[in-house]
């Protein structure tokens, strides 16, 4: 894919600091002062000397810039970047990381909250898998318990990542490059976590470090525009990885309910259009196809990979759902 190849190929071209030895946690903020001050709280009790934190303000308008300026000047060992507008998560993420110079770089959103053991317990799950390139925490919303990415119980390979809390290497940014930047919002994690396993590399779950995610629910038009962006470019990284059965086998099982979802959250204006997202990532992503190797192709495939990225068939979704629904009498 030309966006894979050209932000490779800027991370290795670039001549990044020296290593400090320190971790840079980097924070994505628009539009959410009260939960960013909650997060850069967290973040100041998890870090430690040599550590710095990394703002990225995408574009607010709610006061954040000035509150952030603010806090820059007081804390010597935060750096704000101010964005001249949205440049969505792909693009707003990568603007911190390529400022990163620690070890690795702990991501967050501006509405998560670290434990304040992170970069030990970070540290520690980089040295126990060495092969993994990110190591992705278990999110959970601090209000209801809900956990997010819901993976089980123990540490295992995943095929995904969850957003809202990871931590990347500091030598996989340099070798795998940035976040897709055609993933103005949604996909990149996974199309980064392919990317990562066809260099070699692996996305370890570590449900043992909980990252707290007030997320809220998204309403109205603000709503349908997602669900649009998420349909298209989970479609075009899709075709763009795997092979044409596949890819589309994968976009029904992802999408085949959300067609009628939404119909009836959006009308039919909302259907056509996201039908439309849907077919036009295909066709981009097709356009720029990449043969993944056997084994990494026959990971995805698997239905026991985890997250499910439409690797899991409807009955056993469905099994999966009486189980839980109606479980058998001990």
């Amino acid at each position: 894919m030309a966006s894979q190849e050209m932000v490779g190929q800027e991370m290795a071209s670039l001549e990044m600091a020296a290593m400090t030895g320190g971790v840079d946690f980097c924070v994505l903020s628009y539009n959410r002062l009260d939960d960013l001050k909650r997060c850069l709280a967290g973040v100041e009790q998890a870090m430690s000397e040599g550590d710095r934190v990394i703002v990225v303000d995408n574009g607010s308008t709610d006061g954040s810039r000035e509150y952030l300026a603010g806090y820059a000047a007081r804390n010597p060992v935060c750096t704000v970047v101010e964005t001249t507008e949205n440049l969505g998560v792909a693009g707003g993420r990568n603007a911190a990381y390529r400022l990163v110079r620690g070890e690795f770089l702990i991501n967050l959103d501006d509405d998560s909250i670290p434990p304040p053991d992170i970069v030990a317990r970070t540290r520690e799950a980089f040295a126990r898998f060495p092969k993994a390139g990110v190591i992705a925490y278990r999110i959970v919303h601090p209000e209801t318990g809900d956990v997010q990415n819901d993976n089980g119980p123990h540490a295992v390979e995943v095929g995904n990542f969850h957003g809202a809390g990871y931590a990347i290497d500091r030598r996989t940014l340099q070798s795998i490059g940035l976040l897709d930047e055609t993933c103005w919002f949604a996909a990149e994690e996974i199309e980064y976590s392919i990317r990562l396993r066809r260099a070699g590399s692996t996305v370890m779950f570590v449900p043992e470090i909980v990252v707290l995610h007030n997320s809220r629910r998204r309403t109205g038009e603000h709503r349908l525009k997602t669900e649009r962006m998420w349909a298209y470019n989970f479609s075009r990284v899709s075709f763009a990885y795997f092979p044409l059965k596949t890819a589309f086998v994968f976009v029904m099982r992802q999408f085949g309910i959300e067609i009628p979802l939404g119909w009836r959250r959006g009308g039919v204006a909302h259907w056509l259009r996201l039908l439309k997202a849907m077919v036009s990532g295909a066709i981009d992503g097709r356009r720029s196809h990449v043969a993944l190797p056997p084994d990494v192709l026959a990971f995805y495939l698997s239905p026991d990979t985890r997250p499910d990225v439409g690797n899991v068939p409807f009955r056993t979704k469905l099994a999966q759902r009486l189980a839980k629904a109606f479980p058998r009498a001990a």
